[in-house]
């Protein structure tokens, strides 16, 4: 979508339904607030280890277990298609497996057409590179919108607990009550 598009959207009456979470972005800040779009990305970041955890677990079990050591090259497959339906919580365009329909019915034709397929071994890299490295920094992004969070509500916090419930001091302020005051801190630490 060009510059132009976005800003003939912006001024249109009505409000056109954002396709994708970046495209929600490109518009007033705060109707974006109140859509579910925040929720949504906040949700796919979560998911994400989630995700994670369950497919290393699995493709551990496969490898351990002798007899299904080779279904775990495969593992990527399932992977791909819990990953396609995470992103519609951040893009509403399906995006689409390529994986061809095998020519004979059956588990050897089947197996035969996954193993010669590209897009098998890059569904498996995918996953070895989200399992590993992705999803931590998911994680690390998700736990940083709720520091953030913290930090913006921690005012808030301290000054609607009871003074008997709060006597701390923060850095050198005094926050043991809403009518306290700013104060250096005492000489005698």
């Amino acid at each position: 979508m060009s510059v132009a598009e976005i800003r003939l959207q912006q001024t249109l009456p009505g409000a056109v339904a954002a396709r994708t979470a970046r495209h929600a972005l490109t518009g007033h800040p705060l109707r974006f607030l109140r859509s579910w779009w925040p929720w949504r990305s906040f949700a796919y970041l979560l998911s994400g280890v989630f995700v994670a955890f369950a497919w290393l677990a699995s493709v551990l079990l496969l490898v351990f277990v002798p007899v299904l050591g080779l279904v775990a090259l495969l593992a990527g497959i399932p992977l791909s298609r819990v990953e396609r339906w995470r992103l519609r919580l951040v893009d509403r365009t399906p995006a689409l497996s390529t994986h061809h329909r095998p020519a004979r019915p059956g588990v050897w034709a089947w197996l035969s057409t996954r193993f010669r397929e590209a897009s098998t071994w890059k569904e498996l890299g995918y996953a070895l590179l989200f399992s590993f490295g992705l999803a931590w920094v998911d994680l690390s992004v998700a736990l940083l919108v709720l520091c953030v969070l913290y930090l913006l509500a921690f005012p808030l916090v301290v000054f609607t607990i009871p003074d008997e419930y709060l006597p701390i001091e923060v850095l050198w302020l005094d926050v043991s009550g809403p009518r306290s005051r700013c104060s250096p801190p005492s000489p005698d630490w």
